[in-house]
């Protein structure tokens, strides 16, 4: 007697496409969803306040005086480390629209005076207006 196998052509298996769809759309909602922090890579502490903040991105220029006193100076996302000495100089070569408005992020542990005197380092060198950057205090 001879005996016929039925099911030698199928093929049972998980289809790939259904699982690069599924992939693909996990992924697109990851990347949705994740908040960029902008300071993460650069370890400072902002103060508080409770007053209502107007947040605007247009800012390109920023400068960063961290706890060791090093001076970063941020154009457009491009960072120069610098110190107290140099700063002034690099502030006199930006152009005039970017010496509007820059924005300054001191550790809230930093002594006032030395925040006072980069700012009139940053005054001296043409800078209109410096904006202090600070964290908005949560509320309770």
């Amino acid at each position: 007697m001879k005996y016929v196998r039925r099911d030698k052509g199928k093929h049972a298996g998980i289809s790939m496409l259904n699982l690069i769809d599924v992939i693909f759309v996990l992924l697109l909602f990851f990347m949705v969803t994740t908040s960029f922090n902008k300071l993460a890579h650069i370890d400072i502490t902002l103060p508080q306040s409770s007053s209502s903040l107007n947040e605007e991105e247009d800012k390109n220029v920023e400068v960063f005086y961290l706890l060791n006193g090093e001076v970063l100076l941020s154009i457009s996302g491009e960072q120069k480390s610098l110190n107290l000495t140099n700063l002034g100089g690099e502030i006199a070569n930006l152009t005039p629209k970017q010496k509007e408005s820059i924005k300054l992020n001191a550790d809230e542990a930093i002594n006032y005076g030395d925040v006072i005197n980069l700012i009139s380092i940053l005054k001296d060198s043409g800078t209109q207006n410096v904006e202090l950057n600070i964290k908005k205090k949560p509320k309770g």
